[in-house]
């Protein structure tokens, strides 16, 4: 009862599928993909974990303490005024391409009204103002090529100037050529800058800080709002009619239109130089008690008032100062000469007689 030869055929092929079936099972195992895609997702892990790690080590670096390190005068610059210590702006009446013509007449123009050794003017950028034929010039101010660094002499002259021309927009160019000027501001200036806008003070008096707070806005729009900020101010110190109220403007990047702004505060008498120190008493009270009421100011033009600091001599007066740990200097006055004075030399004559009696 043996298999024929073709039953033994059959048998045979079929029992040889089998284990290629199998060799097919375990090739196309579920496992095998399974491994593959957690080495994917492991790969992509690691890479977003090194990604997130980089961009957490980039914002920490812009958070304090960090930021202490950063370049913050050349955050809110474009790039290509960051190799320039000294820049500001203005803007003329006239079109690009005039300017372009005449770029090297424009800055020795600029350089003559600057007037500081050992600089040279650069003209940076020359942009065309939408909608009108305005031309927005930008320029920097760099030590001549033969010096290294700006000379201190040069640099107080420049900001000396740069402070006159933004309170009084009189930059002198060559009217027939390039017309008036306007708008003139500073962008960036080492070591800050201060506008002192035009207000009553005598020439011999002694201005002396006696607090100051600070602005979310910039020197240029506290100057367009500064009778306004001067009135309201006056009226939350509660000062008197012969008490006027002397303020600047500071900066600490060198800008006069990027905020914040320190306004710098004194009070002077019409009469005088410092209030009492009864009446300093009575104002450091007022600023410290005002301090939540804005000092006075409305926060819809100027916003809220940060950073309300008293001087020394508002402090001393809070804690009880009597006026005779601080005394204020009177205002010098010009001597051209050293005084004279004069002597009075009195002589005295003693005269002695002999008189001889005869015996």
């Amino acid at each position: 009862m043996g298999k024929t030869e073709g039953e033994q055929g059959s048998v045979s092929s079929a029992g040889s599928d089998h284990p290629s079936s199998q060799n097919a099972e375990t090739h196309y195992c579920p496992c095998w993909y399974d491994r593959r895609i957690r080495t994917l997702i492991g790969l992509r892990c690691i890479l977003v974990l090194f990604l997130s790690f980089a961009l957490f080590l980039s914002a920490m670096f812009w958070l304090p303490p960090f930021l202490q390190f950063a370049d913050h005068g050349d955050l809110d610059l474009d790039p290509k005024f960051r190799d320039h210590s000294i820049v500001a702006s203005f803007n003329l009446r006239k079109p690009v391409s005039l300017l372009e013509d005449n770029v090297l007449q424009l800055e020795d123009n600029i350089f003559d009204e600057i007037v500081a050794p050992s600089t040279k003017v650069v003209i940076l950028s020359l942009k065309s103002l939408a909608g009108s034929n305005v031309t927005r010039v930008v320029f920097g101010v760099d030590p001549d090529p033969e010096s290294s660094k700006l000379l201190p002499t040069s640099q107080s002259l420049i900001k000396e100037n740069f402070e006159y021309l933004v309170t009084h927009q009189s930059l002198s160019l060559n009217t027939s050529l390039f017309g008036n000027t306007s708008f003139f501001e500073v962008l960036k200036f080492p070591d800050g800058i201060t506008i002192i806008p035009p207000q009553k003070a005598f020439l011999l008096q002694k201005v002396q800080i006696l607090f100051n707070f600070t602005l979310n806005f910039s020197i240029y729009q506290i100057q367009l709002n500064f009778n306004e900020l001067e009135s309201q101010l006056k009226s939350g110190l509660h000062l008197a009619p012969y008490e006027n109220l002397y303020v600047s403007l500071s900066n600490s990047k060198g800008s006069t239109v990027a905020a914040p702004t320190t306004v710098q505060s004194s009070v002077l008498l019409t009469v005088g130089n410092t209030p009492s120190m009864q009446r300093l008493k009575q104002l450091a009270q007022t600023i410290t008690h005002s301090h939540s009421r804005n000092l006075g100011l409305n926060n819809t033009v100027f916003g809220r008032v940060k950073q309300v600091r008293l001087s020394s001599i508002l402090q001393h007066s809070l804690n009880g100062g009597d006026g005779t740990a601080w005394s204020p200097s009177p205002a010098p006055l010009p001597h051209p000469h050293p005084p004279i004075t004069p002597t009075i030399t009195i002589t005295t004559t003693t005269t002695i007689a002999i008189t001889t009696i005869p015996s």
